[in-house]
């Protein structure tokens, strides 16, 4: 469950910036701490039960949207990723993708 905690509060982060709400805003519709806010929000603390759905009320969405992450991806998601389009390059593109890689790193 610790990649789901981690992944549903960089979710509840993300809409809640959508919605232009701090994180004092939220707690406080939610009748939470801002701590514990923020503690779900770093993926410390899962919500309770109650407090999920007046999330996704506050943040205009349907529960199961608070578990939509599918585009949210970490660094090995992201390595993985770029892997699978580099398999599918070419040598020209593969070359290509090295020179822009290298240049953004150095």
């Amino acid at each position: 469950m610790g990649d789901t905690k981690k992944l549903l509060g960089k979710r509840i982060k993300e809409l809640r910036i959508l919605k232009k709400l701090r994180q004092s805003e939220l707690a406080e519709i939610i009748s939470i701490e801002p701590r514990s806010l923020s503690k779900i929000e770093s993926g410390f603390h899962f919500p309770k039960d109650e407090h999920l759905e007046k999330l996704a009320c506050a943040l205009g969405v349907e529960i199961k949207d608070l578990f939509t992450f599918a585009h949210i991806k970490d660094n090995d998601g992201l390595l993985l990723d770029i892997n699978n389009l580099l398999k599918s390059a070419s040598g020209n593109q593969l070359a290509t993708a090295h020179k822009i890689i290298e240049a953004l790193l150095k």
